[in-house]
């Protein structure tokens, strides 16, 4: 089965370090607050 070229990405990033798990736990919270924001703006939109 062929990975996803961002799975590749992700494991080369986990092997130069832990400074780029910041980067990825940021980038996980970046994700979240977006999906939280459009759950909000629908939830508003709908009332």
């Amino acid at each position: 089965m062929k990975r996803p070229e961002n799975v590749i990405s992700d494991d080369f990033e986990c092997e130069k370090g832990e400074n780029n798990m910041s980067s990825w736990k940021e980038d996980l919270l970046k994700q979240i607050v977006v999906v939280v924001l459009e759950y909000i703006t629908d939830g508003i939109k709908n009332k």
